[in-house]
């Protein structure tokens, strides 16, 4: 399909019914929250998370702020399942009910905003 501008893959994400992050179990992954969790986060569908295991941060994400669900790698049954429901249109089957102070919690602007107040105060304390 070649390169598709940023609006539009935007776009596609808004109109999908569910975006796929593929993730990884290796133990280097545990703490990594990608750029595209986030993005997906912010196009108000749902995410179904496929690799990372239960401890990992993605799932913790996705599970605190009800944006998504997460199967790890080996739990084929679970997710056939969720699948399934998914297909015959099973509202619940998403798992998706977002909580909007947990999602603004990881907003640039809030981090911005704390990343400064913490500057600040280290500041001080080195004056």
């Amino acid at each position: 399909m070649g390169h598709v501008p940023r609006a539009e893959a935007l776009k596609a994400q808004q109109q999908a019914d569910l975006l796929l992050l593929l993730e990884s179990p290796d133990p280097r992954a545990r703490g990594v929250l990608t750029g595209k969790v986030f993005e997906y986060i912010a196009s108000g569908t749902p995410v179904l998370s496929l690799g990372s295991l239960a401890d990992y941060e993605i799932p913790k994400l996705l599970s605190e702020t009800g944006t998504g669900i997460s199967f790890s790698y080996d739990n084929t049954v679970a997710l056939k399942q969720f699948l399934v429901q998914c297909l015959d249109g099973v509202s619940q089957a998403t798992a998706y009910r977002p909580d909007l102070s947990k999602i603004m919690h990881y907003s640039r602007h809030r981090q911005a905003d704390e990343l400064y107040t913490e500057l600040r105060q280290r500041l001080r304390q080195h004056r």
